[in-house]
C-alpha cells in the first residue's frame, strides 16, 4: 500500500492521556506562545485538534506531544501542515499531516518510531478501556 492510501485508511484514535501544544512557525511563531489544544484524533501520519485560534490552510506548525500511561513519550518540534479547517461553535477544527520531509529532525527514524509508538500506546489504552467498559470506544477511519 502506498503512503497516501495507508495514511487515509489507517485508524485514528481519539482517546488517551495525550496532551498537545501547537505553535505557529515563522515570525508569528517566534513571538507567539505555544497553545494547548484539544486533540480529537491521532495516528502516525497526522492528527486533528480543536482550538480557539485559527490556523491558515497549508501553513506549517510545530507540535509538542506528551503521553503518559504505561510508558511516557515526550516529543517536541514535530512539524505539521494544516490540511483542513472547519468551524465548530467557537472553535476551529484543524486536520494536520506530519511533514516527515520538512527537516533532518523530522526525517529521523527516531521521530517516526516515537509517533508510531504513541499511536500504539493510544491503541492499547483504547483496548483496555473497551475491556473495562464492555463497549466500543470511538475509532475511526478517514
Amino acid at each position: 500500500m502506498n503512503y497516501q492510501n495507508d495514511r487515509r485508511s489507517r485508524l485514528r484514535f481519539d482517546h488517551g492521556n495525550l496532551s498537545v501544544k501547537v505553535k505557529r512557525t515563522g515570525i508569528s511563531g517566534i513571538f507567539g506562545k505555544s497553545k494547548i489544544v484539544n486533540w480529537k484524533d491521532f495516528n502516525k501520519y497526522g492528527m486533528a485538534f480543536e482550538s480557539r485560534h485559527r490556523f491558515n490552510l497549508d501553513s506549517k506548525i510545530t507540535l509538542q506531544l506528551c503521553i503518559k500511561d504505561e510508558k511516557e513519550f515526550n516529543i517536541s518540534n514535530i512539524t505539521g501542515v494544516v490540511r483542513n479547517i472547519g468551524k465548530y461553535s467557537d472553535n476551529f477544527r484543524c486536520g494536520v499531516e506530519f511533514d516527515y520531509n520538512s527537516n533532518e529532525f523530522m526525517k529521523s527514524e527516531n521521530v517516526k518510531q516515537t509517533l508510531f509508538e504513541i499511536e500504539q500506546l493510544l491503541n492499547s489504552i483504547l483496548l483496555r478501556l473497551e475491556k473495562n467498559n464492555g463497549s466500543q470506544i470511538m475509532r475511526r477511519k478517514l
